[in-house]
């Protein structure tokens, strides 16, 4: 992408913040940042040299069995369809704009695998009441879906599942808090700052589609930044966008230059 594409995206703070971040090195260093997917790969190797055991979650998966997988993916997709709709509820009872929560097919597939990888290593002894001591594998995230996915989950069971498997960093904090070598107070709310900001709360389907729209004026040579952030910016714009793409006769190019065309006729107009 053009610097002005890149401009454009970042202006409109509809990205999410992993994309945010990538986009914004790209556009402070180019030369320096390297792609999220270059970064996991070269991690296979810096880990392992610094003696950082890496999970072999292929054959662990494939232990657990993809049938189930599937179902738990199912159950996570029932879940986020039951919060829409007390959403919606609550929404059209206060009057307020309903913003449907969403997660991708491939976020959905990764979470629910993490979550049954770190179910699958705990081993407890028979009779032996489990705490954060003795689960010793647990995972940290700053997504709230999915925490509440996680405490939904372990009210349904007494075994080593009736554990939670994710929580926020900052609870990770308040244990850790004590022993960590902090020396100044600056440090400590820096660090505090940093392990405690939200992420993930932004809609990651609106992230996907701004993404799909400016790379495809991208492949027809537009890189003004005024013109890219005035499509992308308009909600109305998006949402007509993810409505419509749901249907297989939809034609995305068609689509992005009928609203560029109203777009630039109205500036003419002005």
């Amino acid at each position: 992408m053009s610097d002005s594409s890149i401009k454009a995206l970042l202006k409109t703070e509809k990205l999410d913040d992993f994309s945010s971040k990538f986009y914004q090195d790209l556009l402070e260093k180019r030369e320096s940042t390297i792609h999220p997917s270059k970064v996991i790969e070269l991690s296979q190797r810096t880990l392992k040299t610094d003696m950082v055991e890496i999970g072999r979650t292929g054959k662990r998966l494939e232990k657990i069995g993809n049938d189930y997988i599937d179902s738990r993916i199912v159950d996570y997709y029932k879940f986020i369809e039951n919060k829409n709709r007390v959403k919606e509820e609550f929404c059209v009872e206060k009057g307020v704009k309903f913003n449907e929560i969403y997660r991708s097919e491939r976020q959905v597939r990764h979470d629910v695998s993490l979550r049954e990888i770190v179910l699958d290593s705990r081993k407890i002894k028979e009779g032996e009441e489990l705490t954060l001591n003795n689960a010793k594998y647990f995972a940290l995230t700053l997504d709230g879906l999915l925490i509440s996915y996680d405490k939904y989950n372990v009210k349904n069971y007494s075994d080593e599942r009736s554990f939670p498997v994710f929580f926020k960093p900052s609870y990770l904090l308040n244990k850790l808090v004590k022993v960590l070598p902090i020396k100044t107070v600056d440090y400590k709310k820096a660090f505090i700052k940093a392990i405690t900001t939200k992420g993930f709360y932004k809609n990651t389907r609106k992230s996907d589609d701004i993404l799909k729209i400016v790379n495809y004026l991208k492949s027809k040579g537009i890189n003004d930044e005024k013109v890219i952030y005035n499509l992308i910016s308009e909600d109305i714009f998006l949402e007509k966008f993810r409505e419509k793409s749901t249907d297989s006769s939809f034609n995305q190019g068609e689509f992005i230059e009928s609203r560029l065309n109203l777009n630039l006729g109205k500036k003419n107009k002005s």
